[in-house]
């Protein structure tokens, strides 16, 4: 006998499994019609409202496109495979969103982003093979959000980001340093849930070195995170201070702070930092 309650039920799932797959289409890929927001070949239209990176060529093109005028405000950047970044600075500003959907980027010299702005919003993705000599690895400043990101390599003498401003959230960095600091510069903003592991080299004449941030606004704050690795000068011989964080800022949960050194003001005990956190497998 024919059973019309058992045929509605079987059209509501297949139903719904259309919706979810062209959900999924929509997450994973531009929309491909005549709209502004068609995908686009990544050297062609920085008209269009969506970008699909599958080669390190489009990766390379598109980066071409950004200038201090077109930042990609408002439009939409996705990596749909892993690519080999190009020599420099991939962007130069961006003012979009960013979405890694879980791909690797291989192979920066330099950040990929020169500035992130305030609307910018960039995650999702790993860097492989960074080999930074100067400066850091994934932006000079940001004034947005980045955030799920995993780095591996040699991240210069600035570590992830140079000067934050904005929000830098489940970042782990495994990049070894040589210089001043291994996660930002100099921090403005907010750091939360980020870790660190890796060999810090400060560099000869210097005497201390910033873990989350090597100079830090009042104001600015550093929560959930930790550090495991160690921090040793060229010659080998342990460092005086470690600035795990600085003064006068909010801290909450933050691992790390062993050793042995001068201290000061910083709330940083010196020498090489450990730490129990949970940080994946390199």
């Amino acid at each position: 006998m024919y059973n019309v309650r058992k045929t509605k039920a079987q059209v509501a799932i297949i139903f719904f499994f259309i919706i979810v797959f062209t959900a999924l289409a929509v997450v994973f890929s531009c929309v491909k019609d005549n709209s502004s927001d068609a995908a686009v070949s990544a050297a062609v239209d920085y008209n269009a409202g969506c970008f699909e990176i599958r080669t390190s060529s489009d990766l390379a093109a598109l980066g071409a496109l950004s200038s201090s005028a077109n930042d990609f405000s408002d439009k939409t950047v996705l990596l749909l495979s892993d690519v080999t970044a190009p020599q420099g600075t991939v962007f130069s500003y961006f003012n979009g969103t960013f979405r890694g959907n879980g791909f690797k980027i291989k192979g920066l010299t330099s950040a990929l982003f020169g500035e992130l702005r305030e609307k910018g919003k960039a995650g999702g993705f790993t860097l492989t093979g960074v080999n930074v000599v100067s400066g850091s690895a994934l932006a000079d400043f940001n004034y947005g959000t980045l955030s799920d990101i995993t780095l591996y390599g040699n991240g210069g003498n600035y570590g992830v980001v140079k000067n934050n401003y904005g929000t830098l959230s489940d970042i782990v960095s495994f990049l070894d340093i040589n210089g001043y600091a291994a996660f930002t510069y100099s921090n403005r903003g907010t750091i939360d849930s980020c870790f660190v592991s890796g060999t810090m080299t400060v560099p000869s004449g210097r005497t201390n070195f910033g873990i989350f941030a090597y100079t830090q606004n009042t104001g600015a704050s550093i929560i959930n995170s930790g550090f495991v690795g160690k921090v040793q000068t060229q010659s080998g011989t342990q460092v005086e201070q470690v600035k795990l964080y600085p003064f006068g800022v909010s801290i909450a949960g933050v691992t790390g702070s062993s050793g042995t050194g001068t201290g000061d003001e910083t709330g940083s005990d010196g020498g090489t930092g450990s730490g129990e956190v949970i940080i994946p497998d390199a």
